[in-house]
């Protein structure tokens, strides 16, 4: 344990184990699913860094916890990077070191990857983009998006805005003849925004 507990032997032994798992399921064009989830544990939070009594949506404070953000790549939710850190840091800056290692085993360029609000901070998305790959993440209800949403939404209602429409054939029973179900509406907008580059050192940047 002490010798998995040094941060550069487990991000060698994690890129490793990655790389050898994509061969054996040939998983090389799957997406990879980021989220960050907390974990109790039974320790004096007053003497460590890392546990801490933080918030908690259950409302039981009378644990420590530490946070955890994980990517899995489909689809058998295979992790290939993770990173811990005290509870207290906010999930949006925690993507971009686990997703710069977790290159090392998938790649850069033409992958897709897929979170929560959260990850849809423009520094996270300014990232992927610069490096030719893919996000896929609800927008966050936050400053001027819900006013965007509202005029977009309002173009369709008018007809201004064409939409494209996918149906599934659906049997309400075994046996009786398959009709079609409407499954989305959806239609595509252009956002432009800007963001600084940001650059990350996988060791001392000197």
């Amino acid at each position: 344990m002490r010798a998995l507990s040094d941060d550069e032997t487990w991000e060698e032994i994690e890129t490793r184990l990655g790389q050898r798992l994509i061969r054996v399921y040939d998983l090389q064009q799957r997406p990879v699913r980021w989220d960050g989830t907390s974990a109790d544990v039974y320790y004096d939070a007053e003497s460590n860094t890392l546990f801490r009594h933080e918030y908690r949506k259950d409302h039981q404070s009378n644990l420590a916890q530490f946070k955890m953000m994980l990517g899995a790549l489909d689809f058998l939710g295979i992790l290939i990077a993770t990173l811990i850190v005290a509870s207290h840091e906010a999930n949006d800056g925690l993507y971009l070191p686990p997703i710069e290692r977790s290159r090392q085993v998938v790649g850069q360029g033409s992958r897709l990857y897929i979170g929560d609000s959260k990850m849809g901070a423009l520094a996270t998305r300014a990232f992927l983009q610069a490096s030719g790959d893919f996000y896929f993440i609800p927008l966050s209800q936050m400053g001027e998006v819900p006013r965007l949403l509202t005029r977009w939404l309002q173009q369709v209602w008018a007809k201004e805005q064409a939409v494209e429409v996918e149906r599934i054939w659906h049997s309400e029973k075994e046996g009786s003849q398959a009709r079609p179900k409407l499954l989305t509406l959806r239609f595509e907008t252009v956002r432009r925004q800007a963001a600084v580059q940001v650059i990350l050192y996988a060791g001392n940047p000197n």
